[in-house]
């Protein structure tokens, strides 16, 4: 297998944070939905675009099912999404290589036994809420009935056109695109400029390393984890 140089690990990394929705689009194949979700990532959780496109490809998930991956691969140089493949949930995997678990939610506690389903909730709220300005009862509301592939372009719509979110969600949307092209959405999502730019929407993020066995799995630990924290320590504090 050819190996990349890190010069060009970083440029890929670099090139797929530059990227417009629709260059994604145009790059990747994937549809302005998707497209969508992967700039959102790639701008929230400084989530590479090309390393979301390749577990997209070895999983069969589409991108909003990924975000648990796109939360954990910065953070761990293991593949999360080749381990999610051999049947390992995201709350396991980010467990056992010690991500912390404020990093997807700030009051989670463990990670282990959290479904895959509330690690994707716990990062497209933070994200929409922080991005877009919806309200937690909205969210709460419309993902009753819907699951992220409607409720990310729904919101994307509903703010950039203010149209009532409530109008888009309860009909049945047959293309997401097609509603865009014909009603003359922006493709990207809104630039977050001043203070909130400087904030990020994963707290306590944890530089875990966590070990994989001889076959490429995950070698079992206990609750504590195996991750390395960066705090300071108590002499450190004194010292500041």
């Amino acid at each position: 297998m050819r190996l990349l140089s890190i010069s060009a690990v970083m440029f890929l990394c670099v090139s797929g944070l530059a990227q417009s929705v629709e260059q994604i689009m145009q790059r990747h194949g994937l549809s302005w939905e998707e497209a969508l979700a992967a700039r959102l990532l790639a701008d929230e959780v400084q989530a590479p675009i090309p390393a979301l496109i390749e577990a997209r490809k070895s999983t069969g998930l589409d991108i909003f099912r990924l975000a648990p991956a796109a939360v954990i691969q910065p953070r761990t140089p293991q593949n999360p999404a080749a381990l999610h493949a051999k049947g390992h949930g995201w709350g396991v995997i980010a467990h056992r290589l010690g991500i912390h678990p404020g990093t997807f939610n700030k009051m989670r506690k463990g990670l282990k036994d959290v479904p895959d389903r509330d690690l994707e909730d716990d990062i497209w709220r933070r994200i929409l809420i922080r991005r877009y300005g919806i309200s937690e009862s909205e969210l709460n509301r419309i993902r009753k009935s819907r699951n992220w592939n409607d409720i990310v372009p729904a919101v994307h719509i509903s703010k950039t056109k203010r149209i009532k979110i409530d109008s888009l969600v309860t009909r049945r949307m047959e293309s997401w695109d097609r509603y865009r092209r014909t009603n003359r959405v922006p493709l990207d999502p809104p630039v977050i400029s001043g203070k909130d730019k400087q904030q990020p929407t994963t707290p306590g993020l944890g530089k875990g390393l966590g070990k994989a066995d001889d076959k490429g799995g995950l070698r079992k630990d206990d609750d504590k984890g195996k991750g390395r924290g960066k705090g300071k320590g108590k002499k450190d504090r004194e010292d500041d």
